[in-house]
């Protein structure tokens, strides 16, 4: 039939002129807070390590311990780079440390780009412990981790 107009065919949008100026930056920037200067924090006794220097056990730590224990197990645990790690190994090779503690690290960590989290697909071959272990982003949760070698050089 092949007349003007028929089905399939998207309707013509109206044209509304020429598009408006975007206005300077200047313009649109909103003014920075007045920055108050931050309390003075209580110092630790001479020879007591502050609250982030120490991990669960009471140990000393440097601010990244958890993340360069994390990458040194994964390391361990990977058969080669990019390799795809059960949670629940990496959780027990890090001796299961704090289950929040260690989310928010691994979401920091995906961040980058070079740290990957995935379901398993196959549910069936999941156990309890590793729904236990599972990251839960958004409405999925994660049971694999990956990490790229390039983490290391960052």
């Amino acid at each position: 039939m092949g007349g003007r107009g028929g089905k399939g065919r998207a309707p013509r949008q109206p044209d509304h002129g020429p598009a408006e100026p975007l206005l300077p930056p200047e313009a649109t920037a909103r003014p920075e807070p007045p920055t108050e200067e931050p309390a003075e924090q209580p110092r630790p006794e001479q020879g007591e390590p502050s609250p982030t220097e120490q991990d669960d056990t009471g140990e000393r730590a440097d601010a990244g311990g958890l993340e360069s224990r994390l990458l040194d197990a994964y390391t361990e645990l990977a058969s080669k780079p990019q390799d795809w790690i059960r949670l629940v190994r990496l959780r027990e090779a890090l001796g299961n440390p704090d289950h929040a503690e260690l989310d928010q690290l691994l979401l920091s960590m995906t961040r980058t780009g070079l740290v990957h989290l995935a379901p398993d697909s196959n549910r069936k071959t999941l156990t309890d412990a590793d729904h236990t272990a599972a990251i839960r982003i958004g409405s999925e949760h994660k049971h694999l981790i990956a990490i790229e070698p390039d983490y290391w050089d960052r």
